[in-house]
């Protein structure tokens, strides 16, 4: 499992499961060759940008979990809506198999 957060950029791991080797194209051997889904950190860095192309300063600091395409936001949000648009900015990505929301609403946003 991977873990980045903004304010810090904290990656962990989880040793529980070997993370998988994806050679570079020039020493694959050849095109049979199996290659893994995306790298985690690779994905998690890609959702943290995504967030903060947003716009949304409060989607900063949303903590990005990432296992075998599967991403978890963590963290509190300002309103609901922030939420969704951290769903829409994440839904497209490649390599986004699926996307857990946890983010928390603190209050509602005013108009």
């Amino acid at each position: 499992m991977t873990t980045l957060a903004m304010s810090g950029l904290r990656t962990t791991r989880s040793l529980s499961r070997p993370r998988p080797h994806v050679l570079p194209v020039e020493q694959a051997a050849d095109e049979s060759a199996v290659v893994p889904g995306p790298n985690p950190d690779w994905l998690a860095s890609r959702v943290q940008s995504a967030l903060r192309e947003t716009g949304y300063g409060g989607l900063h600091a949303v903590e990005v979990l990432v296992e075998s395409g599967a991403v978890t936001l963590k963290g509190i949000v300002s309103c609901y809506y922030h939420k969704q648009v951290a769903t829409s900015a994440v839904m497209p990505l490649d390599g986004v198999e699926s996307l857990n929301n946890q983010l928390r609403v603190a209050r509602l946003c005013q108009p």
